[in-house]
């Protein structure tokens, strides 16, 4: 039978008792701060693991904004340096004075049927895309000016130029400086006895004639629905010929010279002149007989860097006129009658159609 003695159970009572604080003192304790070092230990690297990872994910965020950065600061210089090319690129051409023309073939066209070499229409973006160009380079060049194409399915254009200054014009028949005195209108315009002007033409010659750069701006004469004067043409062997002599109007010229405004040498039909440039070159040079006059003061802004415009749009009816060259011109000219036009090459000086 189980018996339980009172004594028995008091003294394992005690000596448990006993036991655990014994343990507690002696080994719970150390064992505790053991394990409280430990985690301070862990929770150190925990806590240092995470503060490291902070630091990481900051140095990647700005490696990444620095990055970011360059790119953005690298396309912002590629693009200021294609500007700069492009701009220094347009000045080049634009200061370029010489002309001069390849004798050899460069490039054949292919032409199938939805070639745009049978008929533009194939792409008429390619007109439009034209136009925004021309328009462009006015806006660069801060000129005011509209753009047009010329029509009949060809990529080129005319440009109408708003008049700077005073459009005021003193209209002259005869290249003599006392036609002159007292003038105080900004341009003269020398018009053939005889030949009337509308004001809408001359308004254009007069908006060409204000350009930077322009000493003269000029139509062409015409007779029977053919080019009679208008521009003049060197052949590089001291002979003056009109250039595109008899041409006929509806034809619209090769390569539609007879539509647009082009650089020419000199003119010797209806011109308008800056009256600032007119004084400048000291005026006509009444030396020379009448009809080399207007050719003389054309050759003279040439030699001191202006152009000489062509409006083949503006035209005048007048009568041919044969004119023989004076020795005088001749030997002012020598230069220039020995070398080739460089707008009307022989290569193409002979054609009509």
């Amino acid at each position: 039978m189980l018996e339980f003695d009172i004594w028995t159970i008091a003294f394992s009572i005690i000596n448990i008792l006993v036991l655990f604080l014994f343990l507690k003192k002696f080994l719970f304790g150390r064992i505790q701060n053991i394990m409280d070092q430990r985690a301070a230990v862990v929770q150190a690297d925990l806590d240092q693991a995470k503060a490291s990872k902070e630091e990481a994910h900051q140095l990647r965020q700005q490696y990444e904004d620095t990055l970011s950065g360059a790119k953005q600061e690298a396309s912002t210089i590629i693009a200021n340096a294609r500007t700069a090319a492009k701009e220094q690129g347009n000045q080049i051409t634009e200061q370029a004075q010489q002309v001069a023309h390849i004798r050899s073939v460069l490039y054949f066209w292919r032409i199938h049927k939805d070639s745009v070499a049978m008929d533009i229409s194939a792409k008429p973006r390619c007109i439009s895309s034209g136009v925004l160009a021309v328009s462009e380079q006015l806006l660069r060049l801060k000129i005011e000016g509209k753009v047009e194409p010329i029509g009949g399915g060809a990529a080129v254009y005319r440009c109408k130029y708003r008049v700077r200054g005073k459009a005021g014009c003193r209209r002259i028949s005869r290249c003599r400086n006392h036609a002159l005195e007292g003038c105080t209108s900004e341009y003269i315009a020398v018009l053939p006895r005889g030949t009337k002007l509308p004001r809408e033409d001359m308004l254009r010659l007069i908006s060409l004639a204000s350009l930077e750069g322009v000493g003269a701006a000029g139509g062409i004469g015409v007779y029977h629905g053919r080019v009679v004067s208008g521009a003049v043409r060197f052949d590089g062997e001291e002979c003056i010929e009109i250039a595109m002599d008899g041409e006929r109007l509806s034809s619209g010229g090769y390569m539609h010279r007879l539509r647009y405004v082009q650089n020419v040498n000199a003119l010797n039909a209806v011109v308008v002149i800056p009256r600032a440039v007119f004084e400048m070159l000291g005026g006509f040079d009444e030396s020379l007989n009448e009809d080399e006059r207007l050719i003389d003061i054309c050759l003279r802004m040439r030699a001191k860097g202006f152009n000489v415009l062509l409006d083949p749009m503006v035209r005048v009816k007048m009568q041919p006129a044969l004119w023989e060259m004076d020795k005088a011109f001749e030997d002012k000219h020598k230069d220039r009658l020995n070398r080739e036009d460089e707008y009307f090459t022989n290569d193409f000086a002979d054609y009509t159609f």
